[in-house]
């Protein structure tokens, strides 16, 4: 709910980045003129390009492999001839090798897109006691960090050095316990 309550639809594209099973994705071609799916996971690539093929709810949703050059040029010039975006990256920024190339592939991505938008959401690590999860270890095995809101708006205060026409706004999102919210929800917007 949190990306749909804090989308801006006045853009004509959405980029999806990241989006695994495309759960959201489907719900963005109600929304939006144009809508494209980048992933770098082989199967969900593999599933999106044939939901695309025989499914009515995906028709006209692009497919990047963002693993491949000639896709990535393909994703320069969409985002140059539809005009502005938003781009979403639902739980995806924890699956980066670290918190710095985390920081790095977001101003990679305003550096190069320059959206009007980017909203993130991401777990809360200081939440994982709550879920009985130990000290020092993740939610998912896949997962390679997990931030602390300390970490969070730090990592965020250095884009916003970086990118100066942008400001950001962290929301609260999921079960809260004593104060303490699951997930974080990031809204970076255009100023």
């Amino acid at each position: 709910n949190y990306i749909y309550n804090h989308i801006n639809t006045t853009v004509p594209t959405i980029i999806d980045w990241g989006f695994g099973e495309g759960k959201l994705i489907k719900r963005f071609r109600k929304i939006f003129k144009t809508v494209i799916g980048v992933e770098i996971d082989d199967d969900m690539i593999e599933r999106l390009n044939w939901r695309i093929q025989h499914r009515e709810e995906y028709k006209d949703i692009i497919c990047i492999d963002y693993k491949r050059l000639d896709q990535v040029e393909k994703l320069e010039n969409i985002v140059k001839e539809n005009g502005p975006v938003v781009i979403v990256l639902s739980e995806v920024i924890e699956h980066l090798e670290s918190i710095q190339k985390a920081r790095q592939f977001l101003q990679h991505i305003i550096k190069t897109y320059s959206p009007e938008q980017v909203l993130i959401t991401t777990p809360n690590r200081e939440f994982n006691k709550y879920l009985g999860i130990p000290d020092g270890e993740l939610r998912h095995e896949d997962h390679k960090f997990e931030m602390t809101m300390d970490e969070l708006v730090k990592m965020l205060n250095m884009i916003s050095t970086f990118q100066n026409n942008y400001a950001f706004s962290i929301s609260s999102i999921g079960d809260m316990v004593n104060d303490t919210a699951m997930w974080f929800g990031v809204n970076i917007a255009k100023v």
